[in-house]
Formats: structure tokens, sequence, C-alpha cells
């Protein structure tokens, strides 16, 4: 018999930076987003939902308070290191592992959901010493990790990757687009990747997606210095042939925000 298809929905965001507002906002869209029954939902966070800046402008909640919010969505929940996730990053682990749930912080690994696969790229700007242990990363190089998640894995490793640093230079500043990024997804051609780390580029130019070959890059990025506005999120439908990590048969994204 032919197993039956599959759904998973994914909530995509980037840059809460501890912002109240920002963390309301998307308890708010995980709930209006929730997918009909019997649907996976998975919560991915592509960096800086911490922040090291404590000075910046803007009301912010602390690291044990983000953790009891995120842990508490009707969702998995996802999260790969940005440049913001410093020395906070011990402080909200410890309060999300006292929750009980499983932490998915990923670190040049893959997890899967059902049957998504999801890839987390390391960070190349800020400090990993927090973030990164236990899980320690000896060369950023996807040539060295990924290709070890794709001989262990196979196709369904190609499925989403959440980068922070954006691999395309359509969707950030010169300075903040990153070339290693761009040359792994040239090289691999993932279905979809999901980034943030540029604040501005998307709001002021309008292009939030772009393509490289196959590939389709989003940036999810928002303004958040110096005062957050409407969150901006990207909610992303994927359709599978059964239960059991494969590569999507179809997938569908729109941006809000």
């Amino acid at each position: 018999m032919k197993p039956a298809s599959c759904h998973v929905r994914a909530l995509a965001v980037a840059d809460l930076h501890q912002r109240k507002f920002l963390f309301d906002q998307l308890v708010a869209a995980v709930d209006e987003h929730r997918p009909e029954a019997g649907a996976g939902y998975l919560v991915a966070c592509v960096g800086d939902f911490l922040d090291a800046n404590l000075e910046s402008e803007g009301k912010l909640i602390g690291e044990d308070e983000a953790a009891k919010i995120l842990s508490s969505l009707p969702s998995e929940a996802v999260f790969v290191r940005g440049n913001h996730e410093d020395e906070g990053w011990e402080k909200f682990q410890a309060a999300w592992i006292k929750t009980g749930r499983p932490l998915h912080a990923l670190h040049g690994t893959a997890a899967s959901f059902g049957p998504l696969t999801v890839v987390g790229f390391p960070c190349w700007t800020g400090r990993d010493e927090f973030y990164g242990r236990g899980r320690e990363l000896a060369d950023y190089s996807p040539d060295k990790w990924f290709r070890r998640l794709m001989n262990r894995i196979g196709p369904p490793a190609r499925s989403l990757w959440l980068i922070h640093e954006p691999p395309s230079p359509k969707l950030a500043e010169p300075f903040l687009f990153e070339a290693e990024w761009k040359d792994a997804v040239e090289r691999y051609q993932p279905l979809l990747v999901v980034s943030g780390h540029d604040h501005n580029t998307p709001l002021e130019s309008g292009r939030w997606r772009a393509r490289i070959g196959r590939s389709i890059c989003i940036n999810t990025g928002q303004r958040v210095y110096p005062k957050p506005g409407r969150l901006l999120y990207c909610v992303i439908d994927f359709e599978f042939p059964g239960d059991q990590p494969c590569f999507p048969t179809k997938f569908a994204f729109k941006k809000y925000g």
C-alpha cells in the first residue's frame, strides 16, 4: 500500500533580539498559523533571538523568559546561532532544559521533524564558545561537515537550510552577505534557505527572496534598531510522500509582516 502523504508547516523568524514586542507578536503568529490536526508544526529561530547588546533601545525580556515563551509554543522549535547568541545562551539553555522539552540547537548539524529534515549552519560572526560548547565544530567549511551529513542522510539534507548570514548578495549589504554560504548553496542546491542578519535591506529594497540556481533563499530579517516594528516572518508548507525523513514533493511559502 502506498504511504499517505504528510504535511509539515514551518514558521521561520530571525532577529527577535529579546524584544518583548516581537516575542509577543511571534506567540500570536504561531497561534494564527497553527495547521490542521495531524500536520507537523515547527518554529525555526534563525539566529539573534537573543541579544548580546542589552543597552539597545526597546523593552527587553530576560533569557529565562525568552526560553519560557519559546518552549511554551504549541510546536517544535529549532535554533541556529546568530552573532548575538553570546554568553546569554548559557542562561537561555539552562532555562530551556528545566522545561523538560528537547532543545534542538543546530550547529553544523541536522534534525528531523517527522519527514522534514532541517540543517542548521554555524555563524561566522560573533562568538560561538557558549553556543558551541558540547557541539564544537572544528571547521565551518560545508565541504567538511555538510558533505558528511549528505553521505549519512542523503537527499533529505537538502530540504531546508537555516543560515543566519544571507547567502545571496541580493538579500543583504556586502558586509553582511556571506560568500562561503553562497558557494555551498551553488554546490549542493538545497530546496529552501532561510536567513536573517540584515535588518534593513529586505525592508528598504522590498526584496526578501532570491534564487541561487534552483535554490530559493529567503531573508526574514527585520528592523529592530532603534525600535522594532511589525514582526516579519515566513510560513512554509511542505508536502512529503510519507512520514519518514525524505525530500519534499512540493512546498509553498508566504511572507507576513
